[in-house]
């Protein structure tokens, strides 16, 4: 990703601005993410600092200040008082927070933070469109197309774990699906008999 950021920085220009931008959030979700996730694993031992410091990138806004901080971050509430210091990271992460207690006793701030930080993601992605000329919007669609592909396996997954006493009316449900134009259903029985 660093030789990428390079190239769209030689590149100049409007691509420039564009990409630059996306990439610096990018790293900097990347950072984020690895240090939540690290949490509880070996990565987090005193003797492995050195291997998850290396995962990081040599851009984006949290380079190089907060990411030579993370050397001593090893919980959730010593993430949040490094990223504290910048106030766009300090408003994710307290949104991430408030999302996790909406979503009640069974969410996970690495969960909710991800989904915060992807959401963010997409809007900028979007504002490449807004600018002509420039190889970003290629990028952009790429990346916007993969985020829908991944948000359409994951309703599926959710469909196929779901209880079926959530799902309710199951058999409406599958009526519905294989009913014909006329209303009937293909096994001759009508919709109205559920």
């Amino acid at each position: 990703m660093e030789d990428f950021y390079s190239y769209c920085k030689q590149l100049g220009g409007i691509t420039e601005e564009v990409m630059c931008p996306s990439l610096e959030f990018r790293a900097d979700k990347r950072a984020i993410l690895t240090m939540i996730n690290s949490f509880g694993t070996n990565l987090n031992e005193s003797f492995n600092i050195g291997t998850r410091q290396q995962l990081f990138c040599s851009f984006g806004t949290l380079y190089p200040e907060a990411i030579d901080q993370f050397q001593k971050v090893n919980d959730e509430y010593q993430l949040e008082q490094v990223l504290g210091q910048y106030n766009h990271w300090a408003d994710v992460f307290r949104s991430a927070k408030s999302t996790m207690q909406q979503r009640g006793k069974n969410a996970v701030l690495a969960d909710c933070l991800q989904d915060e930080l992807e959401n963010m993601e997409i809007e900028l992605y979007q504002l490449a469109f807004e600018q002509q000329s420039h190889f970003g919007c290629f990028y952009s669609y790429v990346k916007l197309k993969r985020t829908g592909e991944r948000q359409i396996y994951n309703w599926i997954a959710e469909c196929i774990t779901m209880k079926p006493e959530k799902i309710g009316h199951r058999k409406k449900i599958r009526y519905n699906l294989f009913e014909k134009a006329d209303g009937a259903h293909p096994g001759g029985r009508g919709i109205n008999k559920i």
